[in-house]
């Protein structure tokens, strides 16, 4: 697994539980919580505890930060009734090897949660004893880290390449590369596994103008007549002359027209009543990012957005633009993105913590990464934007690339959601006979290609994750 925490297996609860009536009413746990501690966490006193009698097992499913220092926590208890005694037994603390005391609402004993903590739970009238195991669960790893584990790395196909992009076409991943004596298109649906098919090219395509919609691919031609095909096989032309792809839109293709000194908004095929209009001024005629779509709820069409390029005039572009289906707009309100040819765009995921709680809600987050800057030197910093491209700034820590990702420009990323299985259930968060999780939809980042510093292909694909997606959901 690419990520762990420091939970133990929730199901192996034998050596911690003893009840001595069926009756659990007289001894229930209504409510569990860990005091407030500043010097601990900020909002420690908001993490949510599971309180599972059937399991006999109290625990935060959503283990605090990692390095959270666990060994001096005082624990909150509410019952459903009045009860004798509460006493809890630690064994094999860091802090306190083996310690038992009685819970008093009025004392603020400290436990160390490190060790294997069990709170016995005597009926006020004696005759019912519960016995729960109280686990504090910590992560392990930081769950906010984007990673690239090396063993994730595989090989791209082809012989000799000089030049290589990749699309994501109906479920598929096809990758046009220049070889040494043809053109090639290779596909695959799973580039983990290394098995491509492959195809020559029946004619010279320009390669960085390989591009999909939803219902074909598409490439230009080394004259800029565009051609379009199903299947990869048989390519027809469009009859269309462009002087770049931006990407598809749906079913449409996006492109720029040149007519003379004016470069013009083109689609195909065109809607009706479609006019050509020409470019703004800032806007990339070429260079730009893989233009990415996607939903939001702020407008009722699709967006699809690209950042950086280089515009009519030559210049490097900072901004970030999008396309509503009719008209295109600069998006970036700030100039927080340095000025980039051929970065890297794609849509993924941070957490954010809400005030006043110590629980972490999933937030869609932009990326540009790699890229050339305006002193054609490449572009190192990861850089991000969580509300929908408007601002940005450099990435946390946690989200910058390894050291051993060499940097890059001309690369393309994609999203894919791919199934995960655990091997055992986490009891929910709610007491309710409901069915475990045991398998979830987990998104992958696959960065394919791209060229290095002096322009040689990088013949390998990264996949990356946060780490937080590869945890088992909590329900």
């Amino acid at each position: 697994m690419v990520a762990t925490s420091c939970k133990k297996n929730d199901d192996d609860t034998s050596s911690s539980t003893t009840v001595y009536s069926n009756s659990r009413t007289t001894t229930q746990v209504m409510k569990f919580y860990i005091k407030a501690n500043a010097d601990v966490m900020e909002n420690l006193d908001s993490v949510f505890f599971t309180i599972d009698p059937d399991r006999s097992i109290i625990y935060n499913a959503d283990s605090m930060p990692v390095n959270t220092k666990v060994t001096g926590l005082v624990p909150s208890v509410t019952f459903a009734s009045s009860v004798r005694s509460v006493v809890f037994s630690v064994t094999g603390g860091t802090a306190r090897k083996d310690t038992t005391f009685t819970y008093r609402s009025t004392v603020n004993d400290s436990i160390d949660f490190t060790g294997f903590v069990t709170m016995a739970v005597t009926s006020s009238d004696g005759t019912s004893v519960h016995n729960y195991e109280v686990k504090v669960n910590v992560h392990k790893v930081n769950p906010d880290s984007l990673v690239w584990p090396q063993q994730w790395r595989r090989s791209l196909p082809g012989n000799g390449v000089s030049e290589r992009k990749t699309v994501f076409y109906s479920g598929r991943f096809v990758t046009l590369a220049k070889e040494e004596s043809q053109y090639m298109l290779y596909a695959t649906g799973s580039p983990l596994q290394g098995t491509w098919e492959s195809q020559p090219m029946p004619f010279e395509p320009a390669v960085e103008s390989f591009s999909s919609t939803t219902d074909n691919l598409y490439v230009l031609d080394k004259n800029g007549n565009l051609f379009e095909s199903s299947d990869g096989l048989e390519w027809n032309a469009a009859g269309v002359t462009w002087y770049s792809v931006l990407g598809g839109y749906g079913s449409r293709l996006l492109g720029v027209m040149r007519d003379g000194d004016e470069f013009l908004y083109d689609e195909y095929p065109r809607p009706d009543g479609y006019i050509t209009k020409m470019v703004d001024a800032n806007f990339p005629v070429r260079d730009a990012s893989q233009l990415v779509e996607m939903d939001n709820t702020w407008s009722v069409h699709a967006q699809a957005l690209l950042a950086g390029g280089t515009t009519a005039s030559g210049k490097n572009s900072a901004a970030v633009w999008g396309y509503d289906g009719k008209l295109w707009a600069q998006i970036s309100r700030d100039n927080k993105l340095p000025a980039l040819r051929n970065a890297t765009l794609l849509c993924y995921y941070s957490y954010k913590k809400r005030t006043g709680t110590a629980r972490s809600f999933k937030n869609p987050t932009w990326l540009v990464m790699g890229g050339r800057t305006t002193d054609g030197l490449l572009n190192n910093k990861v850089y991000a934007s969580t509300d929908q491209c408007i601002t940005w700034g450099e990435a946390a820590t946690s989200m910058q690339l390894p050291a051993y990702v060499v940097g890059f420009w001309g690369a393309q990323a994609f999203v894919i959601e791919e199934d995960v299985t655990a091997t055992s259930a986490q009891a929910p968060r709610f007491a309710a006979p409901v069915q475990p999780v045991t398998s979830w939809k987990c998104p992958y980042v696959y960065l394919l290609g791209g060229y290095g510093q002096d322009g040689t292909p990088l013949d390998y694909m990264w996949r990356g994750v946060l780490n937080r997606l590869m945890f088992k959901p909590l329900y």
